[in-house]
């Protein structure tokens, strides 16, 4: 999520496909020299979020900002004898951005019960990151970690991107990609078919290490047609990798070969869109 000083910004907290969820626990941390939390509802003492559907006719046990800290605590029960199932909104709330710079929005503890009180298995859980700049902001839509790159026009009024060429018109053939939080040059590059030298070279880089997010890149003879892969990392499921990508299970395994349970291993190559 890129958002300008100032602005502010919905999040959702959301949960997929769970069964027999009569509690849910969140504590949730944010960098408070760059965000700040707004108060859902000034009519009560303290900062506050907004209550989601899932549980379902929750009783709100706890919930409390703390925007000294940058800490976030909701959390919210229902009857046992009727435990909630599906997917939904847990909670959501504002941001406001304050400060140039950027700040995880990280699940450091998440606890669901089940009516017998014994916990249930969080397959994945997706941290957040908040880049603030110090102007306007293309933004992804709210509390949703990027799903994919796009490529994107050229920097409007010739106005050069950050650590793009500053003159000359774009060659036939080359187009350009706003880096997402968590991207590197080799995951770029295998997007566009081309290499890591060709992009360093073209956007007179420093070095391979030298991309943050929100900067415009210049991908010399890329084909926006081409592939895009993922390489698999420590902790990935295909379950993980299809959510971030808006796709469902089965058809990221029909699309790579692969066959219940789904294995995968740290490494391989996945391609997410032929």
């Amino acid at each position: 999520m890129e958002l300008a000083a100032g602005e502010t910004r919905s999040v959702q907290v959301l949960l997929d496909n769970i069964e027999h969820l009569v509690s849910i626990e969140l504590h949730i941390s944010f960098d408070p020299g760059y965000v700040t939390v707004e108060d859902a509802d000034p009519a009560v003492e303290g900062v506050q979020i907004s209550p989601g559907t899932l549980p379902m006719t929750a009783q709100v046990v706890q919930n409390e900002v703390n925007n000294g800290a940058g800490v976030i605590v909701y959390q919210a029960a229902q009857d046992p004898a009727n435990p909630a199932r599906g997917s939904g909104v847990v909670a959501s709330f504002t941001v406001q951005a304050v400060n140039e710079g950027g700040s995880p929005l990280r699940f450091n503890i998440v606890k669901l019960l089940d009516p017998a009180g014994q916990p249930l298995a969080v397959d994945d859980q997706l941290d957040g990151l908040v880049v603030i700049s110090a102007a306007s902001a293309a933004t992804d839509g709210g509390g949703s970690p990027p799903a994919t790159s796009t490529p994107t026009a050229p920097p409007a009024s010739g106005a050069p991107a950050s650590g793009a060429p500053s003159s000359g018109a774009p060659a036939v053939g080359d187009i350009y990609h706003t880096v997402q939080p968590g991207e590197n040059l080799y995951r770029i590059s295998l997007r566009y078919g081309t290499t890591v030298d060709a992009i360093v070279a073209a956007n007179n880089l420093p070095s391979r290490n030298s991309i943050k997010a929100g900067q415009v890149l210049r991908i010399p003879g890329g084909s926006s047609m081409g592939q895009l892969t993922y390489v698999v990392k420590a902790g990935d499921t295909l379950y993980s990798i299809a959510r971030r990508y808006g796709k469902t299970v089965n058809a990221l395994a029909a699309l790579n070969g692969i066959s219940a349970p789904y294995t995968i291993k740290v490494g391989q190559v996945l391609v997410i869109e032929p």
